[in-house]
């Protein structure tokens, strides 16, 4: 009996180590750091889309400034939004990076993983739910929801803003845990909101979180404990409005009138359904999902359902566990600012929006788990198989997000009319691969869709102009002029199209417009001296030239043609200097082509320069 009691204490001190090392916060956070990172190592191959990518970084005029330009930063709205933080961080990558794209997507990818660490670190200090750390993190590290979030360059301000929230509802975790001092609580959690805030808008839902956590932590009487969160809550109110005027500038908050206003209670209701049914089921998913339509069997199914499950909720919530309550509580107030409440943009629902939210529902979840099933081999095997099929369903979906082409092949194939958009989008990848025929298809596609879409006229005018349809072109870019008399690039277009059937007054006229609505066209003044040449008015061409080299001084192409007209009103030193300029720029740019063939227009219009 003694020997046997003796060998008892042994064998559950080495269970005791075993466990303490699966405890272990350190092994923890290393094993779900490596499942994430490999789970999401495809998304290093990705590229860049046509999907706000050129808003944000290819064509955006910041990008193009020394970093990192603060004042430029912190002054502009950005495609309806103001997210300095995040636009500068985007910038970092552009400047110091070899391959910026990698680079790109390589601080989405750690900024992610920050993000996983750091639920990882949330869930440890939230009592009752402690064992599941290891859980949570995991399930939020490779839910297929955050592909969008993840792979998706423009949403850089996605995980930017949530290292700083989930930061922040850290920080005040460790305070109600008595962990750290009132001095490092008060303005370090100010601050991380501050920095959230600046990465994205929708931080203001901190506040209202902060409040629930002292609800959970059952200190919501405690007056004092309102001071932080009432704080927050009143820079929040700043920030809403920026966010709103952000979102006006670029027209993207739409008319109540633009949809039926008594089916906008349902379409909140339905979305609120897909927002449920994608977390517990992530398929069909989709890069953009468009409103159902009044006859759509769906939408009245996933309000109806949402409307059963608010009213066993409240007529069971006596018996519901309070960790159940503080998930979904959570959850809701991370949806509600992206509920289309207020109409923002065209579809109703987004991926994106569900980045912090799914962790209300993991957690929640949680709540109702039977204890058996917690603390059993089932709970463990369920954790596994759910884990291995998001794992796999987010392998899969990250590719999607690789180009514009996989990503609106896969938005098409998912919702072939959702989105007339999805259409014009496909073609213009189709155009820059010179596939004109694929991309006209889709053009047509887009415009039956929405005839008044001037974007898809203006660029199936484009591509009828490079298969030499110019009289189809011309009959586009006069439809889309027709519904945008300010479109310049239509004007400048047009022209191109009418000088390149000899219809010189024509271009003339659409050259002019394009200039007076943006004088600092370069591209308008160098085609509009092109036509005073042809037209032998060589000193409205030198002007014209020369408006265009102001605006762009290494216009190489705007040199030479001013040379020529220089040539012609008998200015031999301004043509000679004008030849010079532009083989020089040529020579810097490596085009030795063109610089052999300067010089040999020179040589022509000037036989007297020396020969080299």
């Amino acid at each position: 009996m003694k020997a046997a009691y003796k060998s008892r204490p042994q064998k559950s001190f080495v269970q005791q180590d075993k466990f303490s090392l699966l405890q272990s916060i350190y092994f923890q956070a290393g094993i779900v750091l490596l499942l994430t990172f490999f789970c999401w190592l495809g998304a290093l191959e990705n590229g860049l889309t046509n999907w706000d990518d050129e808003g944000y970084i290819t064509k955006n005029a910041l990008m193009e400034l020394p970093f990192p330009s603060l004042k430029a930063h912190f002054s502009e709205y950005i495609m309806g939004n103001y997210h300095p933080l995040t636009t500068l961080s985007l910038h970092f990558n552009k400047i110091f990076w070899e391959n910026p794209v990698k680079g790109y997507h390589l601080s989405n990818l750690l900024l992610h993983l920050l993000n996983t660490l750091l639920v990882l670190l949330l869930v440890k200090q939230i009592p009752g739910v402690s064992r599941f750390a290891l859980g949570s993190a995991l399930l939020f590290g490779i839910h297929p929801l955050h592909v969008e979030s993840v792979a998706w360059v423009s949403e850089r301000k996605d995980v930017l803003y949530s290292s700083f929230f989930i930061g922040a509802l850290f920080l005040q975790a460790l305070w109600l845990n008595r962990k750290i001092p009132l001095l490092l609580y008060c303005p370090g959690l100010i601050f991380l909101f501050i920095l959230s805030a600046l990465s994205k808008g929708v931080a203001v839902s901190l506040g209202p979180l902060l409040l629930l956590n002292l609800w959970y932590w059952g200190r919501i009487q405690d007056k004092k404990e309102w001071l932080v969160p009432g704080i927050v809550l009143l820079l929040s109110i700043g920030v809403g409005l920026i966010a709103i005027a952000a979102q006006q500038s670029s027209d993207s908050i739409k008319s109540l009138g633009d949809s039926s206003l008594w089916l906008r209670p349902f379409y909140t209701l339905f979305a609120l359904s897909a927002y449920l049914g994608k977390i517990f089921l992530p398929i069909r998913l989709s890069c953009f999902y468009p409103y159902p339509n009044a006859q759509d069997w769906l939408l009245w199914v996933g309000s109806l359902g949402i409307v059963a499950l608010i009213a066993t909720l409240i007529l069971k919530k006596q018996s519901l566990p309070k960790l159940f309550i503080w998930g979904l509580v959570f959850f809701f107030i991370n949806v509600l600012p992206v509920m289309q409440i207020l109409p923002v943009g065209e579809a109703l629902y987004a991926d994106r929006y569900t980045y912090l939210a799914l962790i209300g529902i993991v957690i929640a979840a949680w709540g109702i788990i039977p204890e058996k099933i917690k603390n059993g081999t089932a709970g463990l095997a369920l954790l596994l198989l759910v884990s291995l099929a998001f794992a796999y369903l987010t392998r899969q979906r990250i590719p999607v997000w690789k180009d514009s082409l996989s990503l609106w092949n896969n938005m098409i194939q998912t919702y072939p009319d959702g989105y007339f958009v999805a259409y014009n989008n496909r073609a213009i990848a189709l155009h820059e691969q010179k596939r004109y025929a694929e991309a006209l298809r889709d053009f047509d596609k887009a415009i039956s869709m929405y005839p008044q879409y001037k974007d898809a006229l203006y660029n199936r005018g484009t591509s009828r102009a490079e298969i030499g349809d110019k009289e189809g072109a011309i009959v586009d870019f006069t439809a889309a002029i027709s519904l945008q008399p300010d479109f310049q690039l239509a004007w400048y277009n047009r022209g191109n199209s009418y000088a390149m059937l000899g219809k010189m007054e024509e271009a003339e006229k659409d050259y002019l417009e394009a200039v007076k609505l943006n004088p600092k066209y370069p591209e308008a003044w160098t085609n509009l001296g092109n036509v005073y040449g042809m037209r032998k008015e060589s000193a409205k061409a030198e002007a014209a030239y020369t408006h265009s080299i102001q605006l762009q001084p290494d216009n190489a192409q705007a040199f030479n043609n001013r040379a020529l007209s220089r040539v012609a009103l008998g200015n031999t030193a301004g043509a000679i200097a004008d030849f010079e300029a532009a083989i020089l720029i040529y020579e810097r740019n490596q085009n030795k082509a063109s610089a052999d063939e300067t010089r040999r227009n020179r040589q022509i219009m000037i036989p007297s320069f020396p020969s080299q």
